[in-house]
């Protein structure tokens, strides 16, 4: 795939709703094989017993350069940290197997972007702040993880040169920024920019 088309991919991702990008990633990428945490470790933290988390072992695709991201992240805040899941005391359903999906970074950050805008900045944007930045210093800024890092596979996953980046960067900020316009009103001012 050359790098036009792939930017094309991210922008087709855009102009999707959330529940349309999570299915389209689940598709591309098939459903994870187990559960975020294991459900009794998950009891016994929320109850005081255990002091951390730990996430199971076949959860994770980093090897491959893809994160796995809590589809219920629009309507709950970071469901990977133990802080959050301590002090909001998340049920165990939101770390099933069948509420995970995989992505790259850039889709990653897309997910993000699509929660922000349909939660009207309730639920997505602290995620998008962190990513978005994370894009720009690996794909623009050039500042590339060592090959040696656990980084270097995501970065390579999603790699864009950085004047594709800088072209998608207005659109995901369209997107964010317009948190409390119509679903049609976003595809408008996306369909305009199909060039872009």
């Amino acid at each position: 795939m050359d790098y036009e088309e792939k930017y094309q991919d991210y922008v087709k991702l855009l102009r999707m709703t959330y529940a349309e990008a999570v299915e389209y990633l689940l598709a591309k990428y098939g459903p994870a094989k187990e559960n975020y945490f294991k459900e009794e470790g998950y009891e016994k933290f929320l109850a005081g017993i255990n002091k951390t988390l730990t996430k199971a072992k076949g959860v994770s695709r980093i090897k491959e350069g893809l994160y796995c991201h809590h589809i219920d992240e629009i309507k709950a805040l970071n469901l990977s940290n133990p802080r959050f899941i301590w002090h909001y005391r998340y049920p165990y359903d939101y770390q099933l197997k069948n509420q995970l999906v995989y992505c790259n970074l850039i889709e990653h950050l897309i997910l993000h972007a699509l929660i922000t805008y349909e939660t009207k900045r309730q639920f997505g944007f602290p995620g998008f702040q962190i990513l978005v930045q994370q894009v720009n210093d690996w794909y623009v800024k050039k500042h590339v993880p060592g090959k040696t890092n656990w980084q270097y596979q995501p970065y390579k996953a999603a790699y864009l040169p950085s004047e594709l980046v800088e072209k998608l960067n207005p659109l995901l900020n369209q997107v964010v920024n317009l948190g409390a316009t119509s679903t049609a009103e976003l595809q408008q001012i996306l369909n305009e920019n199909k060039e872009a």
